[in-house]
């Protein structure tokens, strides 16, 4: 799975689903994030596998242990680590629940 990140893009999604009964409001949407990837090197790579930090983690990695192979982020950070809080926001605002 590593090496299908080597050196290209990567999306993550993430949906949010938002009901207000009272005024009877539904808001359901998704955000989108991609991540571009780096070259994965054979000796870093059998590294961080031999550590385990992959096992039970979406797509076998974290944002926070891909940063040495991360180059650009094109959308929301807080998507990746797996709640868009910005859209999150957003739509408590629109749904005049803050």
């Amino acid at each position: 799975m590593l090496r299908t990140y080597a050196d290209s893009y990567c999306n993550v999604y993430s949906g949010l689903a938002l009901i207000n009964r009272e005024k009877k409001q539904k808001l359901v949407c998704y955000e989108r994030t991609k991540i571009l990837f780096g070259p994965f090197p054979e000796k870093e790579m059998k590294s961080y596998l031999k550590s385990g930090d992959w096992k039970s983690r979406s797509g076998a990695i974290t944002i926070e242990t891909a940063a040495p192979w991360v180059r650009r982020i094109e959308g929301e950070y807080w998507n990746v680590v797996g709640l868009p809080i910005d859209r999150l926001k957003k739509y408590l605002k629109k749904c005049r629940l803050v």
